[in-house]
């Protein structure tokens, strides 16, 4: 009796005997195409891994297509109002920007210091009322007024 020992890409290995002589054609690849048992396990290891060095490749980028699909139809929902909301946070702040260049923007400049100074300089009337009027202890826009005054622009645009 033979014993054939086979190990079938880095599985488990298989284990099994026969009965008759050994002519080196025990395996169906082996009877159907004449060869010998070692040379069938051959082929078809270089089959198998052939199939697994082809095919994987392809299923992954087939799987990596779809993830890009599907990511870019869920950003493609919220592009207008993801555009309309950064153009409306533009706008706020090119208002605080001066109109001209730095040499010509000096005296617009102080006066809009001596402005804020003067504002600073009255007494405070209150957290109460600085909070509903929009501004903070410093006399700058809270976040608040910013994000209520975007969402008025985005508001109107639509």
């Amino acid at each position: 009796a033979t014993v054939l020992l086979v190990n079938a890409i880095w599985g488990s290995q298989v284990l099994w005997m026969t009965e008759n002589e050994d002519d080196g054609k025990t395996l169906f690849l082996s009877q159907v195409l004449g060869l010998h048992d070692s040379t069938a396990i051959d082929y078809m290891g270089f089959l198998v891994i052939g199939m697994a060095v082809f095919c994987i490749p392809i299923m992954l980028l087939n799987l990596l297509i779809a993830i890009m699909a599907s990511t870019y139809a869920a950003l493609s929902l919220d592009v207008d109002a993801e555009y309309k909301r950064s153009f409306a946070s533009c706008v706020l702040v090119a208002r605080e920007l001066p109109l001209l260049p730095m040499p010509f923007s000096l005296p617009m400049d102080l006066v809009r210091f001596v402005l804020l100074a003067i504002h600073r300089m009255r007494p405070c009337r209150g957290t109460q009322e600085a909070a509903s009027s929009g501004h903070d202890e410093d006399g700058g826009v809270t976040k608040l007024t910013e994000q209520l005054a975007v969402t008025q622009m985005v508001s109107a645009w639509e």
